[in-house]
């Protein structure tokens, strides 16, 4: 495979690639796309990894005791365009992306970027250039809407399964200029959510599923005529029944809808189905 000169787009599936000795250390020179590739400490990324350079599309699985060689070679790759990563143990589990904040300043082009495992810090040097961001299972203890308020560009915010564990979060006055989609999934602590003036102005749909301790959605977004559908999943009553008050004559579809998640391995849930249980009830309102 390392032979191929023209080869461009390569998805494996959760494949360790390894130069073979004595081989041109400049192989794949036109590779553009790298799906599927995990990286482990028997295979390190200096093995020849790091002469790919001209990515514009990469999504990596690693396990390492020690990922500066790796965050190295992705904050060298100045045409990447899409990137996900995901940290995880030596059993499977979702881990962390090291001691230190992520250096992504560099990629200067990239418009989306996925993270799942856990981030000592949210680097506050994002690309201004994103437009999708997904984070799960960061366990930020910080609010991270202040840094994230900034990106001008971003259209959608998926904030997943235990990707903040405050309690409140706030979101600044002119942030998220091109916000349309945001997904808050999972936020177990999360009790108070505010907004500031002129925040999310054009916000068109949000997704909230299973944050149990939220009361309310922040009253500044029933004045703006840009929302359009309202998504809430596995939450309380109460919640519930304030949303439909908050959403009395507006011109918003609300879909409320109750699931039985199976559990992930890492999880620790009371329950044992093995199955998934649906129920949505569509109002119009």
């Amino acid at each position: 495979m390392w032979k191929l000169k023209h080869l461009r787009h390569l998805n494996l599936s959760h494949i360790r690639l390894d130069m073979p000795k004595h081989s041109d250390r400049y192989s794949l020179p036109k590779l553009l796309t790298l799906w599927g590739l995990s990286v482990d400490d028997k295979i390190p990324v200096k093995n020849g990894l790091d002469q790919l350079c001209h990515l514009r599309e990469a999504g990596i699985t690693f396990c390492l005791n020690n990922c500066k060689d790796l965050l190295n070679w992705i904050s060298g790759l100045t045409s990447l365009q899409s990137l996900r990563l995901r940290s995880k143990n030596d059993v499977g589990h979702p881990s962390h992306f090291g001691g230190k904040p992520l250096s992504l300043s560099s990629l200067s082009k990239l418009s989306h970027l996925n993270l799942l495992g856990k981030l000592p810090k949210l680097p506050e040097n994002l690309p201004q250039g994103l437009k999708v961001l997904t984070l799960s299972l960061s366990k930020l203890t910080e609010d991270p809407m202040p840094i994230l308020g900034k990106l001008r560009q971003l259209n959608v915010l998926r904030l997943l399964s235990d990707s903040y564990m405050g309690k409140k979060m706030v979101c600044p006055q002119g942030g998220f200029e091109e916000l349309r989609v945001l997904k808050l999934w999972n936020l177990k602590n999360l009790e108070e959510w505010n907004m500031e003036e002129r925040s999310m102005e054009k916000l068109k749909e949000i997704n909230i599923r299973c944050c149990n301790k939220l009361m309310s959605i922040p009253s500044g977004l029933m004045k703006q005529r840009s929302l359009k559908e309202l998504v809430i999943t596995n939450m309380h009553e109460e919640f519930i029944q304030t949303i439909k008050r908050l959403m009395r004559n507006r011109d918003v579809i609300l879909t409320h809808k109750d699931y039985i998640f199976t559990p992930l391995p890492w999880e620790h849930a009371n329950h044992t189905s093995d199955g998934v249980h649906s129920m949505a009830s569509h109002i119009n309102v």
